[in-house]
Protein backbone atom coordinates (compact mmCIF):
# COMPACT_ATOMS: atom_id res chain seq x y z
CA UNK A 1 0.00 0.00 0.00
CA UNK A 2 2.79 2.42 1.40
CA UNK A 3 4.66 2.30 -1.77
CA UNK A 4 6.53 4.68 -4.75
CA UNK A 5 5.31 2.85 -7.88
CA UNK A 6 4.25 -0.92 -8.98
CA UNK A 7 5.55 -2.21 -11.93
CA UNK A 8 2.89 -5.21 -12.76
CA UNK A 9 2.85 -7.75 -15.38
CA UNK A 10 0.24 -10.53 -15.55
CA UNK A 11 1.52 -13.72 -17.32
CA UNK A 12 -0.37 -17.07 -18.52
CA UNK A 13 1.40 -20.44 -17.91
CA UNK A 14 4.39 -20.97 -15.34
CA UNK A 15 7.50 -19.24 -16.86
CA UNK A 16 8.14 -15.29 -16.70
CA UNK A 17 8.68 -14.99 -20.16
CA UNK A 18 7.58 -11.73 -22.11
CA UNK A 19 6.18 -11.87 -25.68
CA UNK A 20 8.46 -10.17 -27.71
CA UNK A 21 5.78 -8.75 -30.69
CA UNK A 22 2.41 -10.03 -31.00
CA UNK A 23 -0.53 -11.02 -28.67
CA UNK A 24 -2.76 -13.93 -29.23
CA UNK A 25 -4.75 -12.45 -26.05
CA UNK A 26 -6.88 -9.25 -27.22
CA UNK A 27 -5.76 -6.55 -24.75
CA UNK A 28 -8.12 -5.95 -21.52
CA UNK A 29 -8.35 -2.00 -21.10
CA UNK A 30 -6.69 -1.19 -17.39
CA UNK A 31 -8.62 1.95 -15.58
CA UNK A 32 -9.46 2.56 -12.09
CA UNK A 33 -12.65 3.65 -10.40
CA UNK A 34 -12.07 4.80 -6.65
CA UNK A 35 -14.27 3.29 -4.18
CA UNK A 36 -17.45 5.66 -3.34
CA UNK A 37 -19.05 5.75 0.13
CA UNK A 38 -16.66 8.22 1.98
CA UNK A 39 -13.66 10.41 1.62
CA UNK A 40 -9.93 10.38 2.15
CA UNK A 41 -8.52 12.50 4.30
CA UNK A 42 -4.17 13.11 3.30
CA UNK A 43 -1.78 14.92 4.71
CA UNK A 44 1.58 14.45 3.73
CA UNK A 45 2.67 18.89 3.67
CA UNK A 46 4.39 19.77 4.84
CA UNK A 47 6.40 16.54 5.15
CA UNK A 48 9.49 17.75 7.10
CA UNK A 49 7.95 19.19 10.53
CA UNK A 50 10.22 22.33 11.14
CA UNK A 51 10.46 24.34 14.69
CA UNK A 52 8.43 26.82 12.91
CA UNK A 53 5.60 24.92 12.44
CA UNK A 54 4.20 23.93 15.84
CA UNK A 55 1.16 24.75 16.99
CA UNK A 56 1.92 24.98 20.42
CA UNK A 57 2.84 28.43 22.72
CA UNK A 58 6.57 28.21 22.24
CA UNK A 59 6.22 28.59 18.55
CA UNK A 60 6.34 32.38 17.51
CA UNK A 61 4.55 31.37 14.36
CA UNK A 62 2.16 28.85 15.75
CA UNK A 63 0.18 27.04 12.74
CA UNK A 64 -1.63 24.14 11.98
CA UNK A 65 -0.64 21.39 9.83
CA UNK A 66 -3.69 20.90 8.09
CA UNK A 67 -7.40 22.50 8.63
CA UNK A 68 -10.88 20.21 7.82
CA UNK A 69 -12.77 22.82 8.82
CA UNK A 70 -16.84 21.89 9.65
CA UNK A 71 -17.04 18.40 8.34
CA UNK A 72 -20.51 16.72 7.99
CA UNK A 73 -21.58 13.05 8.46
CA UNK A 74 -19.83 11.11 6.19
CA UNK A 75 -17.51 7.88 5.99
CA UNK A 76 -13.67 9.21 6.50
CA UNK A 77 -10.18 7.61 6.13
CA UNK A 78 -7.26 9.29 7.04
CA UNK A 79 -3.43 8.50 6.50
CA UNK A 80 -0.58 11.40 7.91
CA UNK A 81 3.40 10.73 7.64
CA UNK A 82 5.70 13.08 8.52
CA UNK A 83 9.21 13.45 9.90
CA UNK A 84 10.53 15.24 13.05
CA UNK A 85 13.17 17.99 11.55
CA UNK A 86 13.06 20.51 14.58
CA UNK A 87 16.52 21.05 13.72
CA UNK A 88 15.83 23.01 11.15
CA UNK A 89 13.50 26.34 10.29
CA UNK A 90 10.81 27.09 7.06
CA UNK A 91 13.00 26.69 3.83
CA UNK A 92 15.07 23.91 5.39
CA UNK A 93 17.96 25.86 6.51
CA UNK A 94 19.95 24.82 9.90
CA UNK A 95 18.07 26.69 13.01
CA UNK A 96 21.24 26.62 14.75
CA UNK A 97 19.32 24.97 17.59
CA UNK A 98 19.31 20.81 17.83
CA UNK A 99 16.01 19.64 17.28
CA UNK A 100 13.21 18.25 20.16
CA UNK A 101 10.85 15.25 20.26
CA UNK A 102 7.40 16.07 18.84
CA UNK A 103 4.12 15.26 19.42
CA UNK A 104 2.16 14.54 16.11
CA UNK A 105 -1.82 14.38 16.84
CA UNK A 106 -5.61 15.24 15.20
CA UNK A 107 -7.93 17.38 17.04
CA UNK A 108 -11.68 16.14 16.61
CA UNK A 109 -13.55 20.22 17.86
CA UNK A 110 -17.17 19.94 17.51
CA UNK A 111 -19.37 22.51 16.12
CA UNK A 112 -22.60 21.25 17.68
CA UNK A 113 -23.48 18.25 19.37
CA UNK A 114 -21.62 15.34 17.39
CA UNK A 115 -21.35 11.72 17.30
CA UNK A 116 -18.28 9.83 15.69
CA UNK A 117 -17.80 6.31 15.39
CA UNK A 118 -13.95 5.25 15.06
CA UNK A 119 -13.81 1.88 14.04
CA UNK A 120 -10.15 1.26 12.82
CA UNK A 121 -6.95 2.94 13.51
CA UNK A 122 -3.04 2.55 13.07
CA UNK A 123 -0.26 4.54 14.63
CA UNK A 124 3.89 3.93 14.30
CA UNK A 125 7.14 5.37 14.84
CA UNK A 126 9.29 2.83 12.98
CA UNK A 127 12.35 1.85 14.96
CA UNK A 128 16.11 2.87 14.09
CA UNK A 129 19.14 1.55 12.75
CA UNK A 130 22.08 4.35 13.77
CA UNK A 131 23.35 7.34 11.33
CA UNK A 132 25.20 11.22 11.76
CA UNK A 133 23.66 14.20 11.32
CA UNK A 134 25.72 17.72 11.26
CA UNK A 135 27.93 15.83 13.27
CA UNK A 136 25.31 13.89 15.98
CA UNK A 137 24.54 10.45 16.42
CA UNK A 138 20.98 9.34 15.45
CA UNK A 139 19.11 6.18 14.78
CA UNK A 140 18.22 5.62 11.10
CA UNK A 141 14.96 4.59 9.77
CA UNK A 142 15.06 0.83 8.99
CA UNK A 143 11.85 0.77 7.70
CA UNK A 144 9.90 4.33 5.87
CA UNK A 145 6.82 2.40 4.37
CA UNK A 146 5.09 2.04 8.09
CA UNK A 147 3.72 -1.58 8.04
CA UNK A 148 3.15 -1.14 11.19
CA UNK A 149 0.86 0.67 11.80
CA UNK A 150 -1.29 -0.47 8.41
CA UNK A 151 -0.67 -4.09 9.52
CA UNK A 152 -3.07 -2.41 12.46
CA UNK A 153 -5.34 -0.64 10.40
CA UNK A 154 -5.62 -3.21 7.94
CA UNK A 155 -6.52 -5.47 10.96
CA UNK A 156 -4.44 -8.34 9.70
CA UNK A 157 -0.71 -9.20 9.43
CA UNK A 158 1.82 -7.76 6.45
CA UNK A 159 4.40 -10.01 4.95
CA UNK A 160 7.33 -8.60 3.52
CA UNK A 161 8.50 -10.48 0.90
CA UNK A 162 11.91 -11.82 0.58
CA UNK A 163 12.51 -10.99 4.28
CA UNK A 164 10.87 -13.18 6.57
CA UNK A 165 9.62 -10.03 8.25
CA UNK A 166 6.32 -10.27 9.62
CA UNK A 167 4.27 -7.23 10.65
CA UNK A 168 1.51 -7.99 13.26
CA UNK A 169 -1.37 -5.52 13.80
CA UNK A 170 -2.46 -4.18 17.07
CA UNK A 171 -5.77 -4.93 17.67
CA UNK A 172 -8.35 -1.85 17.98
CA UNK A 173 -12.02 -2.52 19.16
CA UNK A 174 -14.28 0.21 17.35
CA UNK A 175 -15.59 2.60 20.15
CA UNK A 176 -18.39 5.52 19.64
CA UNK A 177 -17.62 9.09 20.91
CA UNK A 178 -19.89 11.16 21.51
CA UNK A 179 -18.71 15.13 21.86
CA UNK A 180 -20.93 18.14 23.09
CA UNK A 181 -20.85 22.04 21.31
CA UNK A 182 -17.20 23.13 21.78
CA UNK A 183 -16.05 19.55 22.83
CA UNK A 184 -12.22 18.33 21.68
CA UNK A 185 -10.97 14.47 21.45
CA UNK A 186 -7.07 14.24 20.20
CA UNK A 187 -6.91 10.59 18.67
CA UNK A 188 -4.11 10.03 20.66
CA UNK A 189 -6.60 9.33 23.52
CA UNK A 190 -7.58 6.18 21.65
CA UNK A 191 -4.33 5.13 20.49
CA UNK A 192 -2.20 2.82 23.26
CA UNK A 193 0.76 2.90 21.71
CA UNK A 194 0.82 6.64 21.16
CA UNK A 195 4.44 7.92 21.55
CA UNK A 196 6.48 10.83 20.73
CA UNK A 197 8.59 11.14 17.43
CA UNK A 198 11.99 11.85 17.83
CA UNK A 199 14.34 13.81 15.92
CA UNK A 200 14.65 12.39 12.36
CA UNK A 201 12.42 10.07 12.60
CA UNK A 202 8.75 9.38 10.83
CA UNK A 203 5.25 8.71 12.28
CA UNK A 204 2.47 7.34 10.63
CA UNK A 205 -1.43 7.51 11.32
CA UNK A 206 -4.06 6.27 9.90
CA UNK A 207 -8.11 6.57 11.29
CA UNK A 208 -11.36 5.50 9.63
CA UNK A 209 -13.98 6.96 10.86
CA UNK A 210 -17.96 8.60 10.76
CA UNK A 211 -19.25 11.37 11.74
CA UNK A 212 -22.75 9.98 12.55
CA UNK A 213 -24.76 13.13 13.62
CA UNK A 214 -23.25 17.21 14.18
CA UNK A 215 -20.31 18.52 12.16
CA UNK A 216 -16.73 19.15 13.82
CA UNK A 217 -13.01 20.61 12.80
CA UNK A 218 -10.43 17.60 11.82
CA UNK A 219 -7.50 19.56 12.46
CA UNK A 220 -3.67 18.27 12.32
CA UNK A 221 -0.94 19.37 14.13
CA UNK A 222 2.79 18.88 15.87
CA UNK A 223 3.71 19.99 19.23
CA UNK A 224 6.97 20.13 21.50
CA UNK A 225 6.81 17.44 23.63
CA UNK A 226 6.56 18.02 27.11
CA UNK A 227 7.71 14.44 27.98
CA UNK A 228 4.57 12.90 28.40
CA UNK A 229 2.69 11.81 24.91
CA UNK A 230 -0.26 13.36 24.83
CA UNK A 231 0.14 16.36 27.19
CA UNK A 232 -1.72 19.61 25.39
CA UNK A 233 -0.86 21.93 28.05
CA UNK A 234 1.05 24.34 25.28
CA UNK A 235 -1.44 23.42 22.70
CA UNK A 236 -2.04 26.79 20.80
CA UNK A 237 -5.81 26.87 19.96
CA UNK A 238 -6.12 29.88 18.00
CA UNK A 239 -2.87 28.65 15.78
CA UNK A 240 -2.89 29.87 11.96
CA UNK A 241 -4.70 27.73 9.52
CA UNK A 242 -2.56 25.05 7.92
CA UNK A 243 -1.09 26.77 4.40
CA UNK A 244 -0.15 24.71 1.56
CA UNK A 245 3.64 25.23 1.10
CA UNK A 246 5.25 23.07 -1.65
CA UNK A 247 7.67 20.77 -0.77
CA UNK A 248 6.05 18.25 -3.23
CA UNK A 249 4.28 16.63 -0.76
CA UNK A 250 0.77 17.32 -0.50
CA UNK A 251 -2.80 17.32 1.57
CA UNK A 252 -6.45 17.29 1.16
CA UNK A 253 -9.49 15.38 0.52
CA UNK A 254 -10.13 13.40 -2.00
CA UNK A 255 -13.52 12.50 -2.71
CA UNK A 256 -13.92 9.13 -2.79
CA UNK A 257 -12.51 6.40 -0.50
CA UNK A 258 -8.66 5.67 -0.17
CA UNK A 259 -9.08 2.33 -2.70
CA UNK A 260 -9.21 1.83 -6.49
CA UNK A 261 -10.23 -1.32 -8.70
CA UNK A 262 -9.55 -2.18 -12.15
CA UNK A 263 -11.51 -5.15 -13.66
CA UNK A 264 -9.23 -7.33 -16.39
CA UNK A 265 -11.05 -9.59 -18.42
CA UNK A 266 -8.96 -12.21 -20.97
CA UNK A 267 -9.85 -15.30 -23.45
CA UNK A 268 -7.20 -17.53 -23.80
CA UNK A 269 -6.88 -21.14 -26.23
CA UNK A 270 -4.23 -23.41 -26.46
CA UNK A 271 -2.45 -21.74 -28.75
CA UNK A 272 -1.58 -19.64 -26.17
CA UNK A 273 2.10 -20.61 -25.36
CA UNK A 274 3.81 -20.69 -22.28
CA UNK A 275 5.12 -18.14 -20.75
CA UNK A 276 2.82 -15.41 -22.80
CA UNK A 277 2.49 -12.03 -21.45
CA UNK A 278 -1.23 -11.20 -21.32
CA UNK A 279 -1.63 -7.25 -22.63
CA UNK A 280 -3.74 -4.40 -21.28
CA UNK A 281 -4.41 -1.52 -23.04
CA UNK A 282 -3.33 1.88 -20.74
CA UNK A 283 -4.61 5.23 -21.10
CA UNK A 284 -2.90 8.65 -20.11
CA UNK A 285 -2.25 11.82 -21.05
CA UNK A 286 0.51 10.53 -23.87
CA UNK A 287 -1.45 7.75 -24.61
CA UNK A 288 -5.38 9.04 -24.67
CA UNK A 289 -6.19 6.46 -27.60
CA UNK A 290 -4.63 3.31 -25.37
CA UNK A 291 -1.60 1.99 -25.45
CA UNK A 292 -1.45 -1.86 -25.42
CA UNK A 293 1.37 -2.90 -23.41
CA UNK A 294 2.19 -6.31 -20.98
CA UNK A 295 3.53 -4.02 -18.21
CA UNK A 296 2.46 -0.93 -16.29
CA UNK A 297 3.09 1.24 -13.57
CA UNK A 298 0.88 2.18 -10.96
CA UNK A 299 1.12 5.05 -8.21
CA UNK A 300 3.10 7.40 -10.86
CA UNK A 301 1.72 10.67 -12.21
CA UNK A 302 2.97 10.36 -15.88
CA UNK A 303 2.91 14.17 -16.32
CA UNK A 304 5.79 14.35 -13.47
CA UNK A 305 7.90 11.19 -14.79
CA UNK A 306 9.90 10.86 -17.19
CA UNK A 307 10.65 7.52 -17.65
CA UNK A 308 8.06 5.92 -17.64
CA UNK A 309 5.49 8.14 -18.30
CA UNK A 310 3.67 6.26 -21.52
CA UNK A 311 3.02 3.23 -19.73
CA UNK A 312 1.47 4.78 -16.49
CA UNK A 313 -1.75 3.74 -15.93
CA UNK A 314 -3.01 7.23 -14.81
CA UNK A 315 -6.93 6.50 -14.16
CA UNK A 316 -5.64 5.16 -10.26
CA UNK A 317 -4.18 8.51 -9.55
CA UNK A 318 -6.78 10.29 -6.82
CA UNK A 319 -7.19 13.91 -6.97
CA UNK A 320 -7.36 16.01 -3.68
CA UNK A 321 -8.89 19.50 -2.77
CA UNK A 322 -7.26 21.45 0.36
CA UNK A 323 -9.22 24.68 1.01
CA UNK A 324 -6.56 27.29 1.70
CA UNK A 325 -7.98 31.09 1.92
CA UNK A 326 -4.17 32.27 1.45
CA UNK A 327 -4.08 31.27 -2.07
CA UNK A 328 -6.12 33.91 -3.27
CA UNK A 329 -3.15 36.26 -1.74
CA UNK A 330 -0.74 34.30 -4.20
CA UNK A 331 -2.34 35.52 -7.79
CA UNK A 332 -1.14 38.25 -9.74
CA UNK A 333 -1.95 41.64 -9.64
CA UNK A 334 -3.35 41.59 -12.92
CA UNK A 335 -5.57 38.80 -12.51
CA UNK A 336 -9.46 39.01 -12.00
CA UNK A 337 -11.04 38.68 -8.42
CA UNK A 338 -13.53 36.57 -10.53
CA UNK A 339 -10.63 34.34 -11.94
CA UNK A 340 -8.92 33.12 -8.38
CA UNK A 341 -10.17 30.52 -5.73
CA UNK A 342 -9.29 29.17 -2.22
CA UNK A 343 -8.53 25.51 -2.96
CA UNK A 344 -5.49 24.04 -4.31
CA UNK A 345 -6.40 20.65 -6.38
CA UNK A 346 -3.48 17.92 -6.64
CA UNK A 347 -4.41 15.76 -9.38
CA UNK A 348 -2.52 14.83 -12.80
CA UNK A 349 -3.64 18.10 -14.41
CA UNK A 350 -2.59 20.77 -11.96
CA UNK A 351 0.89 22.13 -11.08
CA UNK A 352 1.55 22.14 -7.82
CA UNK A 353 2.75 25.71 -7.80
CA UNK A 354 2.24 28.08 -4.51
CA UNK A 355 4.31 31.33 -4.35
CA UNK A 356 5.45 33.07 -7.34
CA UNK A 357 8.89 32.30 -8.81
CA UNK A 358 9.99 34.25 -11.34
CA UNK A 359 11.26 31.44 -13.41
CA UNK A 360 7.40 30.73 -14.20
CA UNK A 361 6.40 34.25 -16.23
CA UNK A 362 5.50 37.32 -15.37
CA UNK A 363 4.24 38.11 -11.82
CA UNK A 364 1.19 40.17 -12.10
CA UNK A 365 -0.66 37.10 -14.63
CA UNK A 366 0.55 34.81 -11.91
CA UNK A 367 -1.97 31.58 -11.47
CA UNK A 368 -0.96 29.44 -8.63
CA UNK A 369 -1.58 25.55 -8.94
CA UNK A 370 -2.89 26.48 -12.51
CA UNK A 371 -3.88 23.55 -15.06
CA UNK A 372 -0.70 22.35 -16.68
CA UNK A 373 -0.11 22.96 -20.63
CA UNK A 374 1.61 20.72 -23.25
CA UNK A 375 4.56 23.10 -22.88
CA UNK A 376 5.36 22.45 -19.03
CA UNK A 377 8.02 20.46 -18.03
CA UNK A 378 7.84 17.43 -15.69
CA UNK A 379 8.89 19.66 -12.78
CA UNK A 380 5.60 21.71 -12.23
CA UNK A 381 3.06 18.61 -12.21
CA UNK A 382 2.48 17.19 -8.96
CA UNK A 383 4.71 14.76 -7.79
CA UNK A 384 1.75 12.53 -6.67
CA UNK A 385 2.35 8.87 -5.14
CA UNK A 386 -1.46 7.74 -3.96
CA UNK A 387 0.24 7.37 -0.20
CA UNK A 388 -1.86 4.91 1.84
CA UNK A 389 -4.03 3.72 -0.93
CA UNK A 390 -4.89 -0.04 -1.39
CA UNK A 391 -5.23 -1.00 -5.08
CA UNK A 392 -7.63 -4.27 -6.63
CA UNK A 393 -7.33 -5.58 -9.48
CA UNK A 394 -10.27 -8.45 -10.80
CA UNK A 395 -8.99 -10.54 -13.03
CA UNK A 396 -11.44 -12.71 -15.15
CA UNK A 397 -9.50 -15.41 -17.03
CA UNK A 398 -11.52 -17.75 -19.57
CA UNK A 399 -9.40 -20.69 -20.44
CA UNK A 400 -11.35 -22.04 -23.91
CA UNK A 401 -8.73 -24.60 -24.65
CA UNK A 402 -8.11 -28.30 -23.33
CA UNK A 403 -4.74 -27.52 -21.45
CA UNK A 404 -4.65 -26.58 -17.97
CA UNK A 405 -2.86 -23.34 -17.82
CA UNK A 406 -1.51 -21.23 -14.45
CA UNK A 407 -1.31 -17.35 -14.02
CA UNK A 408 1.88 -15.64 -12.29
CA UNK A 409 1.69 -11.87 -11.01
CA UNK A 410 4.84 -10.50 -11.94
CA UNK A 411 5.15 -7.59 -9.55
CA UNK A 412 7.99 -5.49 -8.88
CA UNK A 413 7.35 -2.49 -5.90
CA UNK A 414 9.66 -0.09 -4.52
CA UNK A 415 9.44 2.38 -1.44
CA UNK A 416 11.46 5.53 -0.39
Amino acid sequence: MNLKNICLAVIASATMLFSAAAYAAEPSDLVFSPEQGGKYIYCNNIESITMNDLADKSCETARYLMNNPSLMPDRYVFFGAFINRTNTVIGGKESGRGGFDIDVDILFEAKEDTVIDFTRLGFEVPQHGEFFLDGTRYAAENEWGGFKAWASFLGMPIHQINSGNVYEPDLFEPVSVTLKNGDMLWLSELIDDYRSVPLARSVHMAADFKIISGSCDVNVAALRSTGTPGDRRYFKHDSAFGTYRRDRQYKGISYGLNEVTADLSFTIDDSEFSGASLPVKVYNHYQPEGKTTDKWYTQLNPRADEWSYDICAESDMLSFTYHDPSKKLLYGSAVPDSEKDDSYVFDTRHTDQAVYDNSYGRRSTYIPNRELTDADGNELACNLGNYGVIYNYNIELTNTGNKRRYLIYKLATSSN
